[in-house]
């Protein structure tokens, strides 16, 4: 009876104090993951969102870069070259000394254009050719080094010549400024005869400091990347230009270093400056082969997560309008998820303290459970049996209970009408056996 009673006053008062917290404990954590997925939906849409900010501004900015550094100077030179070009070839099919003057006249006009243009785009482009169909010569400013083809075979001259549109050759090297470049062609028309080809040696470093003003422009600048890639109608990517990167010495670094061996000795001295200045573990060089295959096989629109150079990036790809080239804006994604973990993290610390809580208020309800039965109900259980033997008529014990001073004043009471009952029986038990 008496151990019986006390498990269950002990599970009453344990079974008390969980329903009152427990609950309690289980909303706070429910409204704490909530809050932390919560956290972590919001972030991530803002990652997303400023990706896509980033991609598609970017794509924009380097279209009207296009437009305004080569293409509108590249309009205005087909103007003025082709009444030259016309004169050239109406000149050229006479015969005469005059008529040769005249050819000699309108071919030094026309490398006056080139020269002109040139210098009033230096910075922005290395070199700038009006190629002629017909004729056999064409005219490059600044002079072309031994280490530049004849314009005539590059394929982008090929296809602006065959089809008549606007053609951009990949990425390339120039060995004379060690700069990464891309050439356009520009075909001169007379309505469907084409006279000739205007090359533009656009530099990619210009496209790196619009990219470094647009990390700039970024909630942080140390977090961003930007990577431009080639996609001509063949789908074979050429090696993906980094450009810019946290660290400026990255820029313009294609990610695939053996690209740069098609381009011969030079180009060799040049992978083993970038190697060299870079100082590219081999584990980095991994890193940029696994970007460079997952760059490339990345689609427009399409969200994805890589690794480079110690960051983790999440990339997100937009094309150039009018170009075959696509522009892949990078963030890291640690710096931006990284309020997210440290409020995930104290969200963890918050629960494992309440779960701690919860504990250690068990084992104080156990506790007192425990000094409640020893101290209070024992001495109550033990009154209550010395009573019952009283009322069996068994006389030998007082009663005792020391917790309460009202109780002790009963039992008092009851102890000495017990002594007055058994001073009586023996009273009468005496005269019984006198008479």
């Amino acid at each position: 009876m008496k151990g019986k009673l006390k498990k269950q006053i002990t599970l009453i008062v344990i079974l008390f104090i969980l329903l009152s917290s427990v609950p309690v404990g289980v909303f706070s954590l429910i409204e704490m993951n909530k809050n932390k997925n919560l956290l972590t939906n919001v972030t991530e849409e803002t990652v997303q969102g400023t990706l896509n900010s980033m991609s598609e501004g970017f794509s924009g900015a380097i279209r009207a870069w296009l437009e305004n550094i080569a293409l509108v100077p590249i309009k205005s030179m087909e103007e003025k070259a082709k009444y030259a070009l016309q004169k050239i070839d109406v000149f050229s099919q006479m015969s005469g000394k005059a008529a040769q003057e005249q050819v000699q006249t309108y071919s030094e006009q026309l490398n006056h254009i080139v020269q002109n243009y040139a210098k009033v785009l230096e910075g922005a482009v290395s070199q700038v050719a009006i190629v002629k169909t017909t004729g056999g010569f064409y005219f490059v400013y600044p002079p072309r080094s031994e280490y530049v083809s004849d314009i005539r075979t590059e394929p982008w001259y090929e296809e602006a010549l065959n089809t008549g549109t606007l053609t951009f050759s990949p990425p390339f090297l120039n060995q004379d400024t060690g700069q990464m470049e891309v050439a356009i062609g520009y075909p001169i028309k007379d309505g469907n005869n084409i006279l000739g080809v205007i090359g533009l040696y656009l530099s990619l470093d210009q496209i790196s400091k619009i990219s470094e003003l647009s990390a700039i422009k970024n909630k942080d600048k140390y977090s961003s990347f930007f990577f431009l890639v080639y996609i001509p109608k063949d789908d074979k990517v050429h090696a993906p230009i980094l450009l810019a990167a946290p660290d400026k010495r990255y820029n313009g670094l294609p990610l695939n270093l053996d690209f740069l061996h098609a381009y011969g000795d030079k180009a060799r001295e040049m992978k083993m400056k970038y190697e060299k200045e870079l100082k590219l573990t081999e584990i980095d060089k991994k890193q940029l082969e696994q970007s460079y295959e997952i760059i490339k096989a990345a689609t427009d629109g399409e969200i994805t997560d890589i690794s480079l150079f110690d960051h983790n990036l999440r990339i997100k790809v937009a094309s150039i309008p009018g170009t075959p080239w696509k522009i892949v804006s990078a963030i890291n994604k640690d710096i931006w998820l990284q309020p997210v973990q440290e409020i995930s993290a104290s969200i963890n610390k918050t629960r494992n303290f309440f779960i701690i809580f919860v504990i250690i208020l068990i084992i104080i309800a156990a506790t007192l459970s425990y000094i409640l039965l020893s101290k209070i109900f024992d001495p109550l259980i033990e009154l209550e049996r010395k009573i019952l033997r009283m009322g069996q008529g068994d006389l030998r014990e007082d009663l005792d209970y020391p917790c309460n001073n009202d109780i002790k004043l009963i039992v008092n009471a009851i102890n000495e009408m017990k002594n007055n009952l058994k001073n009586t029986i023996e009273i009468l038990r005496h005269q019984k056996r006198s008479d």
